[in-house]
């Protein structure tokens, strides 16, 4: 999905719309490979996306629209899912074999209280 407002367009690696198709999503997904660049979070926040991830070498960084949609801050869990266990699906992005990672996650779902 490209995102394009104006004079400001951005392409996210993966983008979610959550309980229904709407105009913009509701969380994007950038796969963070090099630094600089444009700034990916001021673009979002031009189409008020609720929530953004990076995925960066160290893991995910979760950012979510504050209440007034005016930035974004940092957040440890996700506010649009907030039963993901965020360290969970970090192990398991790791995980080399797609197979291997999909059992451990759904594992580690079964395992949780």
């Amino acid at each position: 999905m490209r995102l394009a407002l104006e004079q400001a367009g951005a392409e996210p690696d993966e983008s979610w719309c959550l309980g229904s198709e709407k105009e913009f999503p509701d969380l994007v997904l950038e796969i963070a490979l090099t630094g600089g660049g444009i700034n990916k979070l001021d673009v979002y926040r031009r189409f008020r996306v609720p929530e953004v991830w990076f995925w960066r070498r160290d893991g995910l960084e979760l950012h979510a629209l504050d209440s007034q949609g005016s930035a974004y801050v940092r957040v440890a869990h996700s506010r649009l899912l907030p039963q993901l266990d965020v360290a969970l699906l970090e192990r398991c992005v790791r995980i080399g074999s797609w197979r291997e990672a999909r059992r451990a996650f759904r594992a580690g779902l079964a395992a949780e209280p």
